[in-house]
């Protein structure tokens, strides 16, 4: 099947047979160079999810290496389906982890309040020495947004990131983060402060 028909045949994503056919050539097509193929092919799969969830389910980890060119070109379908893309974060290998992490960094700068619902689930990242520089990423760009306020649950996570060797690269970031967030309650002072004790007590 050329790739240039694929978006005829993605048109009747509500009919699995055609489905079953389509959708690993689709894939292709979400990772040739074609910007105007990947923006129509990945608006159909987004379609094609609601009928076709387990099929397209195969194809998951694929499409999660893809999102970060893809999204620039074609944010809607990822604004409309973050609960699904965040929800395979846990079954994720490192670098699937880091493209999903990055997504949500690109979200926070474009629509924050649609990821502020969905930050608990970055917690356990920022306490891995793999996946730390990324959360603080995220939280950078909703501090940028003005969104600081939402990240007020996470201060004692941010505290115990400070208090392990593991982190010292990250520690300005870190300081910064915490501080936004503390300058919004006044006590800024009084977080670092804190978080020299208890770095003299370790």
């Amino acid at each position: 099947m050329p790739l240039r028909h694929i978006t005829t045949f993605l048109q009747h994503y509500a009919k699995r047979s055609v489905m079953t056919l389509t959708l690993p050539v689709a894939m292709k097509a979400v990772g040739s160079s074609n910007q105007e193929l990947v923006r129509n092919t990945t608006s159909y799969i987004s379609l094609a999810a609601i009928h076709n969830g387990k099929a397209l389910s195969h194809y998951a980890l694929q499409i999660i290496s893809y999102i970060i060119n893809v999204y620039a070109d074609n944010r809607e379908p990822f604004h409309a389906h973050i609960p699904q893309l965040l929800s395979v974060l846990r079954d994720a290998d490192c670098s699937e982890k880091l493209s999903l992490l990055q997504l949500a960094s690109m979200i926070a700068n474009e629509k924050p309040d649609l990821l502020t619902p969905y930050l608990a689930q970055f917690d356990q990242y920022l306490l891995s020495p793999s996946t730390c520089t990324a959360v603080l990423n995220i939280y950078m760009s909703l501090i940028s947004q003005g969104r600081a306020h939402a990240l007020a649950p996470f201060h004692s996570t941010l505290s115990k990131a400070c208090q392990q060797p593991a982190f010292n690269g990250n520690l300005a970031t870190i300081y910064k983060v915490g501080c936004s967030v503390a300058l919004l309650f006044k006590t800024a002072s009084l977080w670092l402060w804190n978080i020299d004790l208890d770095l003299v007590s370790s």
